[in-house]
């Protein structure tokens, strides 16, 4: 849920990261923490368009995922799924 607020709403007086600029998410300090974020915000923006709640979607990933898993791991998988899954546009099949 924190990543959805920082994406959303930014944290700690920070702007959202949807609001970020190129530059910002270019940078050499936030570049691979940025990418890996985005990998999971994609998913929640898709599981929300398709009428979902963000508290339901972030159930459906940690269910796919697993409960205990990391989001660190979370996001490797969703890198992982983009090839393994190329018939789903990337998806897993539980989030398609």
């Amino acid at each position: 849920m924190s990543l959805w607020t920082e994406y959303e709403f930014g944290i700690g007086g920070r702007k959202p990261a949807k609001n970020w600029t190129a530059a910002e998410r270019g940078n050499q300090k936030q570049k691979q923490t940025y990418y890996r974020r985005n990998c999971i915000w994609k998913i929640q923006l898709h599981l929300i368009n398709k009428g979902h709640r963000i508290e339901a979607a972030n159930a459906i990933i940690r269910s796919t995922y697993g409960e205990r898993t990391s989001i660190t791991n979370i996001s490797k998988l969703i890198v992982r799924d983009r090839s393994e899954y190329k018939a789903n546009g990337g998806l897993h099949p539980n989030l398609v």
